[in-house]
């Protein structure tokens, strides 16, 4: 069995739980955290606490902390690409009707309790009510347990969401897809989506033959690291060489976002005019192993590591030792994924313009999540100041996170 396919077991056992153990409750919409209030980082750090330890699931993302404001500053990124999109789309009297009549698909992947979605369409329907009568809202999920959530949390949001249950490797192994093939100016939200899909991991030999990892069972699971030969992951490593280690001298193996760059080749395959943000982990912790950590590593350790970490949120040495119902959590080397995503653009604008191939219609851009959040959100900033000292935790918390953004200039037609 290839590597992502055993992971994707773990995860999907991990994700059938019932909902109120995966994803923190402790804060619901219009329950905010009263950041206005707070001294200042030492007493957000005992609020930021004092959630989780009132909290039923295992964890709590930005979008429940900073609500509404995370998600507000997602719903400004939307807009403006919405608008930049109508400004690059005909001219006169056709862009102002293109503007007024044509539909945007917006699809949030991995919806979490609902939330992100609920303050987005909240917000757009205050700050921009023409964007707004103009979105189409789906929330596409592998997980039943947090698709019904999302249902009971979305009933009273102002505009109906469309719901999906699929699993994202069956998108990225071509089995399945969310999206229509159209022209539909469509943007692909996945807020903390990316450390939960998938990955695979392979070596380098000495000869200089890449080798895929799989797993197989004797008396025990095991990993096997043979030819390379899976179709997706000669894709990739086809598309972006760097995920592939430099030597075989002291050479680790490096973990590959398998399923995150097969989504992203959909997403541009089905709707070429599509903008797209992912946020997630740039970097996460080694295991912290105390008393009762599975400590017998039984895999061989590579670059981008995942975090394994069960339902009492006690950490274990690897994926392949751990008990069952544990969440495997990987980083995301986010320059590495933007490359990828360049590339992949970049041929696919070749295809499609042929002689013209200087055009190049993508603005791929990865940066601290910080950065993004100035950019697109500094009004939204401010509501979670600090009173005393200014301490702006939506901003100056989760250093370890990057976002993705990938926009479309030009018209597509």
């Amino acid at each position: 069995m290839l590597l992502r396919r055993h992971i994707q077991k773990l995860l999907s056992e991990y994700y059938s739980q019932p909902s109120h153990k995966l994803i923190g409750s402790a804060i619901t919409p219009g329950n905010s955290i009263p950041f206005s209030s707070l001294l200042g980082k030492y007493h957000w750090h005992y609020i930021h606490k004092k959630s989780y330890i009132n909290q039923t699931g295992q964890w709590l993302t930005p979008t429940e902390l900073f609500q509404p404001y995370y998600s507000n500053i997602i719903a400004n990124f939307i807009a403006h690409e919405v608008l930049r999109n109508d400004a690059d789309d005909g001219d006169g009297c056709d862009k102002e009707k293109n503007r007024h009549n044509e539909k945007i698909q917006v699809l949030e992947l991995g919806g979490g309790r609902g939330t992100n979605a609920y303050h987005i369409l909240k917000h757009l329907e205050r700050a921009h009510p023409d964007v707004y009568e103009r979105i189409e809202y789906h929330i596409v999920d592998s997980s039943e347990t947090l698709l019904h959530l999302q249902k009971n949390i979305l009933s009273e949001a102002p505009k109906d969401v469309n719901f999906v249950q699929m699993d994202m490797l069956d998108v990225a192994e071509d089995r399945a897809s969310f999206l229509t093939k159209s022209n539909t100016h469509t943007i692909v939200l996945a807020m903390e989506l990316l450390d939960n899909l998938p990955h695979d991991k392979i070596i380098k030999t000495e000869t200089g033959d890449i080798l895929q990892t799989e797993i197989h069972f004797q008396t025990t699971l095991e990993e096997k690291f043979l030819p390379l030969s899976d179709p997706l992951l000669k894709q990739i490593i086809t598309l972006q060489p760097s995920y592939v280690p430099l030597n075989f001298t002291n050479a680790k193996p490096r973990w590959i976002p398998t399923v995150a760059c097969g989504l992203l080749r959909n997403i541009f395959n089905q709707c070429p005019n599509s903008s797209v943000i992912f946020a997630d982990f740039d970097w996460l912790p080694r295991p912290t192993l105390d008393f009762g950590s599975v400590r017998d590593r039984k895999s061989t350790e590579g670059l981008g590591e995942p975090l394994v970490t069960d339902m009492d949120d006690v950490d274990h040495e690897c994926y392949l030792s751990s008990p069952n119902l544990c969440d495997v959590l990987f980083p995301t080397d986010f320059n590495l994924l933007a490359e990828f995503a360049g590339t992949l653009l970049q041929e696919k604008s070749k295809k499609e313009k042929g002689k013209e191939r200087g055009l190049y219609p993508w603005v791929v851009c990865a940066r601290k999540q910080s950065e993004f959040l100035l950019e697109y959100g500094k009004k939204e900033l401010e509501g979670t100041r600090s009173y005393w000292t200014g301490y702006t935790p939506l901003l100056e918390d989760f250093s370890n996170c990057s976002v993705l953004t990938i926009s479309r200039h030009g018209n597509s037609k």
